[in-house]
C-alpha cells in the first residue's frame, strides 16, 4: 500500500467564521424594524380622541371650547415613565459594556487606547 498526494491542500480564501458584520447589521435592522412596527401597530389600534381635529372629524362640527385636563395621576405616571426609561437606558448601556468586554475587547484595553489617543500617557513615570 502506498499513499500519494494528488493535489496539495489549499489555504482558504475567507475565514471559516460567522460574518459578524452581517449579523450586527441584521440585528440593528431587526431592532429598528420591530420598534417602528410596534409603534405603528399601537398607533393604528389606539382609538383615543386627541385634540380638536379628532373631535371635529367625529361629530362633524367644530368644538365650542377646548379645556386641557391634567390630572395629578398623569404627572405621577409621567415621572414614573421617565424613571423607567432612565433605568432601561442605563441597563442597556451596562449590558452593551459587558458584551463588548466579554466578546470583543477588554474594557481596560479600550480605556488605555482612548487615553493614548488623547495624549494622556498613564503609567509612564
Amino acid at each position: 500500500e502506498r499513499f500519494s498526494l494528488v493535489e496539495p491542500p489549499q489555504l482558504p480564501e475567507q475565514p471559516d467564521k460567522p460574518n459578524r458584520i452581517l449579523i450586527f447589521m441584521l440585528g440593528i435592522a431587526a431592532s429598528i424594524g420591530s420598534g417602528l412596527g410596534s409603534v405603528i401597530l399601537k398607533e393604528g389600534l389606539d382609538q383615543t380622541v386627541y385634540g380638536s381635529n379628532a373631535i371635529r372629524s367625529i361629530i362633524k362640527e367644530p368644538p365650542l371650547a377646548i379645556i386641557p385636563y391634567i390630572d395629578r395621576n398623569d404627572i405621577k405616571r409621567m415621572n414614573i415613565t421617565r424613571v423607567q426609561i432612565t433605568v432601561v437606558l442605563i441597563s442597556a448601556i451596562m449590558l452593551a459594556l459587558v458584551l463588548v468586554n466579554s466578546f470583543m475587547v477588554p474594557l481596560d484595553v479600550v480605556w488605555y487606547v482612548v487615553l493614548r489617543k488623547f495624549g494622556l500617557n498613564v503609567g509612564e513615570g
